[in-house]
């Protein structure tokens, strides 16, 4: 424990800045991250090198330590690649999970690695937040519209084949990696982390794969019925009803409510670099076209209509450079539309600076007992 101590005050320091930086000016700044880096790597030094090392300190551990890392690297990317959070938000992630050490904690109910315990620590009371936020300010012929549009039979349906699918990797890979840490075996057990590969797989391979994606779903569908026997039971049948539930309730239900509520209309002489577009901006023909930026499967994404975007969504949001095009569209007289509709987005490193006090005080996983 001496190890945390001597690391809480510079975690304390970079959590107060960086939800200033973020609450005030909507970024992240890089001389804290900076900070935060050399303060652990300070603390680490001094820490391996003045005698407080423990004697029982393994080779088992530093790999634990390195595992961490590469987790939290991958995961911060994935979330950054697939634009649910920016590359400020993914960079102060990866440094929180340098300045917690793993070998601190094993919690008493299931096992966790620190950048998992703070990523479950810090979307669970997010969203939270997010949905009774939304229920509240959501009025209520606007949430039955949402509720009767996200139980539409082809989303749903198409939403199953995928999850069914994307599942059965996700279980060889926790076998596959169980053989080598049984840490790790127990790590993709859990609810959430399942439920956040299967996201980012989906939003990934959508992007990447594009319409293959359809037919490389299906072929997988298709040996999982044959090969994985694991499914023809009720256990199965219960963890995959709650997935589909559970996608459907955000995927779906969420995702309309935020595109309904948390957005403004903007003038297009008054985008600034930073925001982020809730509609996309696309050439068709001579003239140019706006929709929202509502994807609920792969169906949707599909039906895009084809055209050339007049900017690229990124999870920095617009550019100067897209600024000044739409500007430059604008007093051409080529877009017949005044207004841009953009997120208001919400200062998301302060919700991570309690997720990394929550997972110190709980020591792991605050939500393991549910």
């Amino acid at each position: 424990m001496i190890l945390l101590y001597l690391l809480l005050p510079g975690i304390i320091l970079l959590g107060i800045a960086t939800s200033y930086t973020d609450i005030k000016y909507g970024r992240i700044k890089n001389r804290h991250l900076v900070f935060g880096l050399l303060y652990a790597a300070i603390i680490y030094l001094v820490y391996f090198c003045t005698g407080y090392i423990r004697a029982s300190l393994s080779y088992g551990e530093l790999i634990e330590t390195g595992t961490d890392f590469l987790i939290a690297a991958v995961v911060a990317y994935m979330l950054y690649h697939t634009a649910i959070w920016t590359a400020g938000d993914a960079k102060l992630f990866i440094v929180y999970a340098l300045m917690i050490p793993p070998t601190v904690y094993v919690n008493g109910h299931v096992p966790f690695f620190p950048a998992i315990a703070i990523l479950i620590n810090t979307f669970v009371p997010f969203f939270v937040f997010y949905f009774i936020r939304l229920m509240v300010s959501a009025q209520k012929n606007i949430k039955l519209s949402a509720l009767k549009n996200s139980f539409d039979p082809k989303k749903i349906l198409v939403l199953a084949l995928s999850i069914f699918a994307l599942m059965w990797p996700i279980r060889l890979l926790s076998g596959l990696l169980g053989t080598i840490n049984p840490l790790l075996a127990q790590f993709f057990s859990n609810f959430f982390i399942v439920v956040l590969l299967l996201f980012l797989l989906m939003s990934l391979l959508e992007r990447v794969l594009a319409i293959n994606f359809l037919w490389v779903t299906i072929i997988t569908a298709v040996m999982r019925l044959l090969l994985d026997r694991s499914i023809y039971s009720m256990l199965f049948l219960e963890q995959f009803l709650v997935i589909v539930l559970s996608f459907i309730f955000v995927r779906f239900f969420i995702l309309q409510l935020t595109h309904s509520i948390y957005v403004r209309h903007v003038d297009i002489h008054l985008l600034k670099q930073g925001m982020q577009p809730a509609e996309r901006v696309f050439k068709v023909g001579k003239g140019y076209r706006k929709e929202p930026l509502l994807f609920f499967s792969l169906f949707s994404y599909l039906k895009q209509p084809k055209g050339e975007d007049v900017f690229e969504i990124r999870p920095e949001g617009l550019s100067e450079k897209d600024c000044r095009s739409l500007r430059k569209l604008k007093r051409e007289n080529r877009l017949k539309f005044e207004h841009l509709k953009v997120h208001q987005v919400l200062p998301f490193a302060v919700f991570l600076f309690l997720g990394v006090l929550a997972t110190i005080v709980a020591s792991g996983n605050l939500f393991a007992v549910f």
